[in-house]
């Protein structure tokens, strides 16, 4: 693997134009992303992107799932890898309740066994702005997988406490 984050053997879908040219030190590596990753998204991303407050006073009690559907649902795609019901399981023993936040589309391969290890659940399926002020507001959030989605809402949060994933994105 390489310690830059993007291949220094292709530079063309880099956004240079004119006589400019992609310089090894203007690439900021792997590691560095990875040791500086919130802090940049809270210096950097989040003054640029409209807070809105959530009036959903459940959000912080109960465990809010971002569960990926559509595109993993209709296995368009191999390398959307969902976490195994055990991992379902763990969350429902540590949190009863369940929220999940999810496009409108096929349903997820495991949604109904989902449904049957929590106590509640309620689904909430907005537009793309309100289902990641959702996730952005939750106190407790879980992925469902390989998703950017719930990792970038994570990462712009001012309201989480946890964060459940899984390594199976590795």
């Amino acid at each position: 693997m390489s310690e830059y984050a993007l291949n220094q053997n292709d530079l063309s879908r880099l956004p240079f134009g004119g006589e400019l040219k992609a310089r090894r030190d203007s690439i900021l590596s792997q590691n560095y992303l990875e040791a500086h990753i919130y802090h940049l998204a809270q210096n950097y991303l989040a003054p640029n992107i409209t807070q809105c407050t959530v009036n959903n006073s459940s959000l912080s009690e109960r465990l809010v799932l971002h569960l990926r559907t559509e595109d993993v649902a209709n296995l368009a795609h191999n390398f959307y890898f969902q976490n195994p019901l055990c991992y379902y399981r763990w969350l429902s023993s540590l949190h009863p309740n369940l929220i999940i936040v999810t496009e409108p589309g096929w349903e997820h391969i495991l949604y109904n066994e989902i449904l049957g290890l929590f106590q509640t659940v309620d689904l909430l399926s907005g537009s793309v702005i309100d289902d990641f002020q959702q996730l952005r507001s939750a106190r407790f959030l879980a992925t469902s997988g390989v998703s950017t989605f719930p990792m970038a809402a994570a990462l712009l949060s001012n309201s989480l406490d946890t964060l459940y994933c899984s390594n199976v994105y590795l």
